[in-house]
């Protein structure tokens, strides 16, 4: 899996997360967290904001109280995985994995570590622990501890039995990173939407997923493409 052309650095420009942000998400956790044990779970918000106590049954997607901590207390991470714009967490021994999706302010943050994605409009503050918006709190051996703060209430926590096989993660189309398609597959897939190239780019399931606005108008831009083209009106050098 290609690790270094993704430019996945803390940014204080970017508008909400696509998958550069989603990637550097994904390592953050990787880095500080994988192979630590979970010991405790806290899912009602914390950080001071205005619904700080409450669990957040819109946040928490099809969830109850008390839910994630009793599938994922006593399991060890073993791996943080993404596509496209998710990223879950797989654990040890036998229950669900927990899905995370950003949203437009989603972001993790880590007890001590001052290495998260900012956006335009919200800036994470990892030195106020447990962070404002704090919607999950995960507790791990050692004294490690990672946050899930979502500021606006689009972001979602979900536990999935088999992620890859269950929606959002089995309705994705491949992800740039991990599974790009090859050259010939992808312009078969390009010529046969009869869309605007901008609005195939963004439908996450039709062909690549993470690709958001300001990703896609910087492709488009940069390949001389105006968004408003058709994609199967685009020749060969237009696809490359």
């Amino acid at each position: 899996t290609p690790q270094e052309p993704v430019d996945c650095h803390k940014s204080s420009s970017t508008p909400m997360p696509e998958l550069p942000e989603c990637e550097a998400a994904r390592r953050l956790v990787e880095r500080n967290c994988v192979g630590r044990t979970i010991e405790k779970v806290i899912d009602t918000e914390e950080g001071g904001g205005p619904r700080t106590g409450q669990f957040d049954d819109i946040i928490m997607d099809n969830l109850a109280p008390g839910d994630i901590g009793q599938m994922l207390k006593g399991r060890r991470l073993d791996a943080v995985k993404r596509k496209g714009k998710n990223i879950w967490w797989e654990l040890s021994g036998i229950g669900p994995s927990i899905l995370f999706h950003f949203g437009m302010t989603g972001a993790f943050l880590i007890l001590g570590i001052n290495d998260h994605v900012e956006y335009q409009n919200f800036k994470h503050r990892s030195e106020d622990w447990p962070p404002r918006y704090t919607k999950l709190r995960v507790v791990f051996e050692g004294g490690v501890e990672a946050a899930f703060a979502v500021p606006r209430r689009i972001g979602r926590v979900r536990l999935r039995q088999s992620v890859l096989n269950e929606p959002p993660i089995s309705k994705l189309a491949p992800d740039p990173l991990t599974s790009l398609p090859s050259l010939p597959d992808f312009q078969a897939s390009v010529l046969t939407r009869e869309k605007a190239i901008k609005a195939v780019l963004l439908d996450q399931e039709m062909l690549i997923s993470g690709v958001g606005n300001w990703v896609c108008d910087e492709i488009l831009y940069h390949s001389r493409i105006a968004p408003s083209a058709v994609a199967a009106s685009l020749d060969d050098n237009q696809i490359k």
